[in-house]
C-alpha cells in the first residue's frame, strides 16, 4: 500500500504518532499539541500556557458504588455564561471502577 508521507521519509510512526498521541490525550481527558518544526514551539507553548491559566479541576464521587472493575464512561454538561461562544471543554470519557 502506497502511502504519501512515508516516500517522504518520514517512518510508520512518525506518520501516524500525532494521531495516536491525540487520540490518547482525548481519551484522558487531555490535549495534543503539535509543531511541525522548531519555529511553531513559541506559539505552542502560549497555547499550552494560556490553557493551563484557564483550567478548573472537578470531582465527583460516582453513585455505583460496585467494585466490579467495568468501564464507567463520564458525560459533562455544560451551560456557557453569557457573552462566552468560544467555550472548549475537555474531560476523561470514563473510567474503569476498582475490582476489588
Amino acid at each position: 500500500m502506497f502511502e504519501p508521507s512515508l516516500s517522504r521519509g518520514l517512518g510508520k510512526e512518525e506518520f501516524n504518532g500525532p494521531r495516536l498521541l491525540s487520540q490518547l490525550a482525548e481519551q484522558t481527558g487531555g490535549r495534543a499539541f503539535t509543531a511541525s518544526d522548531a519555529n511553531d514551539l513559541p506559539s505552542v507553548a502560549a497555547r499550552i500556557a494560556i490553557e493551563l491559566r484557564n483550567q478548573y479541576v472537578l470531582a465527583y464521587r460516582s453513585k455505583n458504588r460496585n467494585n466490579d472493575g467495568k468501564y464507567r464512561k463520564v458525560e459533562v454538561k455544560i451551560t456557557a455564561p453569557p457573552g462566552i461562544s468560544n467555550l472548549k471543554v475537555h474531560w476523561r470519557l470514563g473510567y474503569y471502577a476498582p475490582s476489588q
